[in-house]
């Protein structure tokens, strides 16, 4: 069996719905069963200066984390992104995975 990791870097902004728009068409390209790995809050966007936390619509997170997970089904895809995200304890830069439904069957491509 081959498996395609793909490592899906590109410019973050701090625009949600600009770094979802940039996931997508990464994720139109890769094919089906591929492994999509997208950089380190990678949906929200991250800096060194947590300024930026308080500019962060978690809906628009919420979303988008929505949105690329229908599109990871959809597509047969394993999706990894990250994103920034509050919850009781406070603020985490948290990881997140997307995978094909159960029955989806995996065939093997020639190299």
């Amino acid at each position: 069996m081959n498996v395609s990791i793909v490592c899906a870097p590109f410019p973050m902004s701090f625009d949600v719905a600009e770094n979802l728009g940039r996931m997508m068409e990464l994720l139109d390209r890769c094919d089906a069963h591929d492994v999509v790995v997208f950089p380190e809050a990678s949906l929200s966007g991250y800096s060194d200066d947590i300024a930026f936390l308080t500019e962060i619509d978690e809906q628009q997170v919420t979303q988008g984390l929505d949105i690329l997970h229908a599109m990871a089904r959809e597509k047969t895809l394993h999706v990894f992104a990250g994103a920034c995200r509050q919850d009781d304890k406070g603020w985490r830069n948290q990881a997140y995975s997307s995978r094909p439904p159960e029955n989806a069957r995996c065939t093997t491509r020639p190299t």
